[in-house]
């Protein structure tokens, strides 16, 4: 059989895939998964949408800046935890398990893990809006969407 270059550099590009020196993924004391957070935090707003996408972005950032693509987020799979004697403070968790080194050079042809890590978050948000609407009509129909 004949090995395209192609077929070579994506062999090579699987290879590259080191991972992390990663965290557990049982979450710190006192978190709960997101969309646990969301369900049942008591006057759920959109600013603590914002907060916890803000957090995760500083986490995208960090990784994409160390050579480092997520590997996937999950709803179930990042935790938050609001500490209440810290004012409106929202903490989350985003396990990096599924972390894996990427190509230091795009290789024509292959996907940009970076892109596919903004793209999963774009679906992640998509999720939080859809309970957070979901979670705010049940709760009280007149509930609007101010900060």
């Amino acid at each position: 059989m004949l090995l395209t270059f192609s077929d070579i550099e994506k062999s090579k590009r699987m290879m590259m895939r080191e991972q992390l020196d990663s965290r557990p993924f049982k979450p710190p004391h006192g978190h709960v998964s997101l969309l646990h957070y969301l369900r049942t935090v008591p006057g759920l707003r959109p600013r603590h949408l914002l907060k916890i996408a803000t957090a995760i972005c500083k986490t995208l950032t960090e990784l994409h800046g160390s050579s480092y693509a997520l590997g996937g987020m999950d709803v179930n799979a990042i935790f938050v935890n609001e500490e209440s004697n810290e004012g409106d403070e929202i903490h989350v968790y985003v396990p990096d398990f599924n972390a894996y080194r990427i190509a230091s050079s795009p290789i024509s042809g292959m996907p940009d893990d970076t892109a596919v890590d903004m793209e999963e978050f774009g679906l992640l948000l998509k999720k939080m809006l859809r309970v957070y609407h979901v979670v705010s009509r049940s709760n009280d129909p007149l509930q609007g969407t101010a900060c």
